[in-house]
């Protein structure tokens, strides 16, 4: 078994290690070079610090890790399907944590599906849950009166402001979503979000609100009247997550939030 820092592999070759990583998985994860750039990019990843074990060409398994200040994000693991159950996603974390107290990181934090056996790997390495994201689809409303777009230019402001008392997670932090310029801002009161695109599809890339965000959804019904939304990694029980219910919203999967101190 060899080690290599993810830098040092062709990104072709590390584009299809990521597809291998992730065959079998719970939800498509099949990304073209240009998209695992993209998720790169917007995952602040740092292929240096990011870690991938092969035998010859053929890869075991890969770690890449995601670099803000002091903390760190494990933004996709893999382990290659014929080496799955043997305990290598055991070695493959703790190689990526080793890496993680060399470079000075006090946390590392992940993602995890609920139904996801690496959970237990990444339990018995330390890590704890600290909270459950959801991913809900919903059907806006039919709404009349379009309330006006909001500027992007006060959108980190009121970013940090409201999600002060519940963090964004990685991805929805301010260095990913900046990451992409495109998208339109809604304010209401106490309440903002950011949509996008995804595959022609209505995606909230972000929203926050500090109380009622009712109003939040209507303002985003009445420019997108009956059209299905989706948002990915909302806290269960935070003001969005119980307005999209309300709305009817269905979730279609969860996951554990998960940290760990160095």
């Amino acid at each position: 078994m060899m080690r290599f820092v993810a830098s040092a592999v062709p990104f072709a070759r590390l584009t299809a290690y990521w597809n291998l990583g992730y065959e079998g998985y719970f939800v498509p994860v099949n990304f073209s070079e240009a998209v695992l750039a993209q998720h790169v990019r917007a995952g602040s990843i740092d292929l240096e610090r990011s870690v991938v074990l092969v035998e010859g060409d053929a890869l075991l398994g890969f770690s890449l890790l995601g670099v803000r200040g002091e903390r760190g994000w494990i933004g996709g693991f893999g382990v290659a399907p014929a080496h799955r159950g043997h305990g290598l996603a055991q070695t493959l974390i703790e190689e990526q944590l080793a890496i993680a107290r060399q470079a000075g990181l006090a946390r590392v934090q992940l993602e995890v599906m609920c139904q996801n056996w690496a959970k237990k790997v990444y339990a018995r390495a330390g890590f704890a849950t600290t909270r459950d994201l959801v991913m809900l689809t919903a059907t806006l409303p039919a709404a009349a009166a379009a309330t006006s777009f909001s500027s992007r230019d006060g959108f980190a402001a009121d970013h940090a402001r409201l999600h002060a008392s519940a963090p964004a997670c990685w991805q929805r932090e301010l260095a990913s979503l900046d990451a992409d310029p495109s998208g339109d801002v809604i304010a209401v009161a106490d309440a903002i979000l950011l949509t996008g695109r995804v595959g022609g599809a209505l995606r909230i890339r972000d929203a926050a609100a500090l109380a009622d965000a009712d109003a939040l959804l209507a303002a985003l019904a009445a420019h997108h009247p009956g059209e299905p939304v989706t948002i990915v990694n909302e806290p269960e029980g935070s003001p969005i997550h119980r307005a999209l219910i309300a709305l009817g919203a269905v979730e279609k999967l969860g996951q554990h939030e998960m940290h760990l101190e160095l």
